[in-house]
């Protein structure tokens, strides 16, 4: 059943992403990261799905955050500002492709807000060869990703 429903998530979010893609050239032999021109969204897409982790998902733990790892809030700035989470960078979803080439490809980058934005998040930075896991929460924070963040900084 997960496995159906990251296929049916990958193929439209693959479908949203096509006209944003829809200027690369041809795909290469080298499939470099970002949005560079040089890669056809089938060779991203092909790279990403290679990406897939062994339990295809890329949803981790709060608390499997390293000192190194990225905490990236795709919410709305407003609703960062209301309810920010201790050491997040806010860069809302509207706003990621506009940001991504400034975001690190040499760090993990756990993704916090909504789900399903979350979901999409993650899915544009792999495309871009950005090691991106969706936050979830623990039980004990009604599931809130935001809240044990918010928890666990305070």
């Amino acid at each position: 059943m997960k496995t159906r429903i990251l296929l049916i998530l990958t193929l439209f979010l693959t479908l949203t992403l096509m006209p944003i893609y829809a200027h690369e050239s041809p795909a290469t032999d080298s499939v470099s990261g970002g949005h560079d021109g040089t890669t056809s969204l089938h060779a991203k897409i092909d790279q990403f799905l290679k990406s897939v982790s062994d339990n295809h998902s890329f949803v981790v733990s709060l608390d499997s955050k390293t000192a190194t790892d990225l905490l990236l809030d795709v919410r709305a700035a407003e609703d960062f500002q209301k309810s920010p989470v201790k050491d997040a960078l806010n860069v809302p979803l509207t706003d990621l492709h506009d940001h991504i080439k400034d975001l690190p490809k040499d760090k993990r980058i756990l993704v916090i807000g909504d789900p399903v934005d979350g979901a999409y998040a993650v899915f544009v930075l792999r495309l871009h060869s950005i090691d991106g896991w969706l936050a979830k929460s623990s039980e004990a924070t009604g599931g809130c990703p935001l809240m044990e963040a918010h928890k666990k900084h305070h």
